[in-house]
């Protein structure tokens, strides 16, 4: 969805490096952004690994920059060496990629989401 005229964010969503993804910057949170939850539900069709992304039941760190895109990442608490996950958007929020490891089923491997297609690649998903 695109936003109301006059109701499109002033703010940069590289403001919210440096801030968790529940706090609000500018009086919205990083995944109530309209272009990230659009790209968050076009990357990740799996609604179950949205909503351990985006609610607050795991431990998460600060947003963080990450190559030419901008970082949240989480974890299971008192597991995240075994079970995390990180979602990356372009700094313009038009395209977004999930990924998610779980160490007990994927070994030393994840699966990373792009337009809702799992692939499968080496290594825990990025963070910090």
């Amino acid at each position: 969805p695109t936003p109301v005229a006059g109701q499109a964010h002033a703010v940069p969503l590289t403001a919210y490096i440096g801030h968790y993804p529940r706090d609000a910057v500018d009086g919205v949170s990083f995944f109530d952004r309209t272009e990230v939850a659009t790209a968050l539900v076009a990357a990740v069709g799996d609604a179950d690994l949205r909503h351990m992304m985006t609610g607050n039941t795991g431990v998460s760190v600060p947003i963080f920059a990450y190559r030419d895109r901008i970082g949240a990442h989480g974890c299971t608490p008192h597991d995240c060496a075994a079970r995390n996950w990180t979602f990356l958007i372009t700094p313009d929020g038009g395209s977004g990629t999930g990924c998610y490891h779980d160490a007990a089923t994927m070994g030393d491997t994840s699966r990373w989401y792009d337009n809702d297609k799992p692939a499968v690649r080496p290594g825990d998903c990025p963070q910090v």
